[in-house]
């Protein structure tokens, strides 16, 4: 089984500044400030959202990901993949049954690209494995931003949802033709 946590990087904000208020509000034609709250909130979740849905960061963000010895293809889920923190194996055959840093791994791939896969492989046995990697998110693309500015469009003119729930619907189409050539090619 893969699991991913993904947190704020030491120091950085909660907030994605890759759009501001302004931007968002022009795009949407709204005017006035009345909606403000809401659009904030709106924005945040639907980059929390396109963030899972195409495995990309849009702020830097320190990612852990978890891999079982199922797993023959370790691909770092959320890019880009800036720099590895740390790579710690678990072998269920050490005596001491605890988690063993390990230096000794293969990288293949395009680090620091988000379109393409960056894999991990470590150079000994290992029954879980726990990479910790910075990602960089900093920098987004146009369509990416053109993305989230579209499917805020399609939250917003449902926004009575949103409201009652805080949650945004899956991401439209459109949205994720924009996307599709920063999600996961699977091998």
């Amino acid at each position: 089984m893969v699991s991913a946590n993904l947190t704020n990087a030491s120091g950085e904000s909660s907030s994605y500044d890759f759009l501001n208020l302004y931007e968002i509000k022009t795009y949407l034609a709204i005017d006035g400030s009345s909606q403000d709250s809401m659009l904030t909130d709106m924005y945040y979740a639907v980059c929390e959202n396109v963030e899972k849905v195409c495995n990309q960061t849009l702020k830097n963000r320190t990612v852990t990901i978890y891999f079982d010895k199922n797993h023959k293809y370790l691909e770092l889920l959320y890019r880009p993949v800036t720099s590895i923190t740390s790579v710690t194996k678990y072998n269920q055959t050490d005596a001491s049954g605890e988690w063993i840093e390990n230096t000794n791994y293969y990288t293949y791939g395009l680090k620091e690209n988000r379109t393409g896969n960056y894999v991990i492989e470590p150079a000994t046995e290992w029954d879980s494995l726990e990479v910790v990697y910075n990602s960089d998110g900093s920098v987004v693309p146009y369509e990416i931003k053109m993305a989230v500015l579209g499917y805020m469009k399609v939250v917003y003119n449902d926004d009575r949802m949103f409201e009652a729930t805080k949650e945004v619907p899956p991401p439209p189409v459109e949205t994720i033709n924009l996307l599709r050539k920063y999600m996961l090619i699977a091998i």
